[in-house]
C-alpha cells in the first residue's frame, strides 16, 4: 500500500516553532553558504537542527581507496523541519553527514536546550520526538524498498511521493515545486545515475512524466500507481485530490 508518511524530501508543516524558540530564547542562528557541511558522520555531537531558511541533505558515503564514493541519501529537509536529533538525545557520534544544497539558517538547539524545551512547550518538544521516529520509519520503508522492489519501481514511488507532497496542480499534469538531477534522485532511490536517466527517459516514452534539465511533471500519476500498485490506484487518487484540494 502506498505510504504517505515515508517521503525522504521532507517539507516543515509547523510555522509555530520559531517564535517558541524566540519566547523562550532558546537555540542559536547560524548561517551557512550552499555546499557547507553541517556535520560529519562519526562526529561527536549533542546537538539538533531546524531549519529555518534553505535545503539540507542528510546522507552516507562510502568512499573507496581511489577517493571516489557512492552516496545514499537518507533525507532532505525544506524550511520547518528539524534533523539531527538523536547525536541530541543519546550524545553519540552522528551516524551520517549532513550538508547544506542552498544557502541556509539553521537554528542550533543543544541537549540542554531539547529538556528545557520539552518542559516548557510540551507540543514542540513532542514535534521533536515525531521528526526522529518518522525517519525511524521511514528507513525501515526504505530497506524494505531497496530489498523487494526493483530500480524503476522504487524510481516511480519516489516520484509519487514527491507528488503527494509537492506536486503542483496545471492543465499538462503535476509539476513537482522541488527540482533536482539524476545523480540528486539516484542519491535518494539508492542507485546509480545512469539507471535512473534510463528509467525516467522510459518513463517519459510511455507519456507519463515530463523531464527538463532538473524539473519534472508528472501527466499520468494514475498509471504510475497502477504500474507499482494495480488495484490500490483508487488510494492514490484520494490522496491527491486531499493534498490538491
Amino acid at each position: 500500500m502506498f505510504r504517505i508518511d515515508d517521503s525522504p524530501w521532507i517539507k516543515g508543516r509547523a510555522q509555530r516553532f520559531e517564535s517558541i524558540f524566540q519566547k523562550y530564547e532558546i537555540g542559536r542562528s547560524k548561517q551557512y553558504g550552499a555546499g557547507e557541511i553541517v556535520y560529519s558522520q562519526y562526529e561527536i555531537g549533542d546537538t539538533c537542527y531546524y531549519v529555518k531558511k534553505g535545503r539540507v541533505k542528510v546522507y552516507l558515503i562510502q568512499g573507496d581507496d581511489a577517493g571516489f564514493g557512492s552516496e545514499k541519501i537518507l533525507s532532505i529537509h525544506e524550511a520547518g523541519s528539524f534533523f539531527g536529533e538523536a547525536s541530541a538525545i543519546d550524545s553519540q557520534p552522528r551516524p551520517c553527514d549532513a550538508v547544506t544544497m542552498m544557502k541556509s539558517e539553521l537554528i542550533v538547539l543543544n541537549q540542554r536546550e531539547i529538556i528545557r524545551l520539552m518542559q516548557l512547550d510540551s507540543e514542540t518538544g513532542l514535534a521533536i520526538l515525531q521528526s526522529l521516529t518518522r525517519k525511524i520509519r521511514m528507513l525501515s520503508y526504505q530497506i524494505a524498498d531497496m530489498a523487494f522492489s526493483d530500480a524503476e519501481k522504487r524510481i516511480v514511488h519516489i516520484l509519487l511521493k514527491l507528488a503527494l507532497d509537492f506536486g503542483v496542480n496545471t492543465e499538462k499534469g503535476l509539476d513537482l515545486s522541488v527540482h533536482f538531477s539524476d545523480q540528486e534522485l539516484a542519491g535518494i532511490v539508492g542507485v546509480c545515475r545512469v539507471t535512473v536517466t534510463k528509467a525516467l527517459n522510459n518513463l517519459k516514452r510511455k507519456g507519463w512524466i515530463e523531464k527538463n534539465y532538473r524539473s519534472i511533471r508528472i501527466c499520468a500519476p494514475m498509471e504510475l500507481c497502477k504500474y507499482l500498485y494495480d488495484d490500490n490506484s483508487q488510494i492514490f487518487g484520494a490522496m491527491l485530490k486531499t493534498v490538491n484540494g
